[in-house]
């Protein structure tokens, strides 16, 4: 079964590395990607489905409500 994983940040390097190694790997499945805006985390998430965003200005998803989630094993900080 794949580990849960999330994302914290959007940024090109995490657009451009971090995205394709993650979807590359069965052992891994990505869960959520955080960023301090809800739409640097769309434009990171445009092509995915099923995944939660989080931001600084989503209410009730913050960076806090992320690290409370039970199925994310790691997080990648890009």
């Amino acid at each position: 079964m794949a580990s849960g994983i999330a994302i914290i940040g959007s940024g090109i390097f995490a657009k451009e590395e971090h995205l394709p190694a993650i979807q590359a790997t069965p052992l891994l499945s990505l869960k959520a990607v955080y960023s301090r805006s809800l739409k640097s985390a769309k434009t990171l998430s445009e092509n995915l489905s099923d995944i939660d965003l989080y931001s600084d200005d989503s209410e009730g998803k913050t960076f806090d409500d992320l690290l409370k989630r039970d199925d994310i094993k790691g997080v990648v900080i890009a």
